[in-house]
């Protein structure tokens, strides 16, 4: 397994290997990929395994907040919190990006979401994915989103 960024081999080895993501649920067997959508402004946020998801929006994503902690600014409007349930997880995520995640939709395998941002940059996306961390830099703005999933999982 190779080390990550934001999780230690060690750390990520412990969480991965009890199954310990998404409200403890065992996530089966899964090679992680990672995948980082924006631009290298602002400072690192730490990943972690979200159980509650919420932003604050308008012409980009001023922030993400992430199981209650803020990673931006307070530009914007504050959507709605999503909070997974049992059994529930991030399965698909749209990103419009440059230099700041303009716009940011994740979805889930309940078909519920949250959306927000602007129109700019460039379209990127993951499907059939299950997200166990999320991470990235922030400043002013979501500078940059960086996900850690599982691909191809059903």
């Amino acid at each position: 397994m190779q080390k990550l960024k934001f999780l230690t081999a060690t750390v990520f080895s412990t969480l991965f290997s009890t199954g310990a993501f998404a409200h403890g649920q065992n996530i089966g067997a899964c090679d992680p990929a990672q995948a980082r959508f924006g631009g290298n402004g602002g400072n690192p946020f730490i990943a972690v395994a979200p159980g509650a998801v919420q932003m604050r929006t308008g012409a980009f994503v001023d922030a993400v907040i992430l199981n209650g902690r803020q990673y931006g600014q307070n530009g914007g409007n504050a959507g709605q919190v999503l909070n997974l349930r049992d059994e529930e997880y991030i399965n698909r995520i749209v990103v419009r990006h440059g230099q700041l995640v303009d716009r940011l939709e994740l979805y889930t395998n309940f078909g519920r979401s949250v959306t927000g941002g602007g129109n700019g940059g460039n379209v990127s996306q993951l499907n059939n994915i299950r997200v166990l961390t999320i991470g990235g830099r922030s400043g002013q703005y979501l500078d940059q989103i960086e996900v850690t999933y599982c691909m191809n999982y059903r």
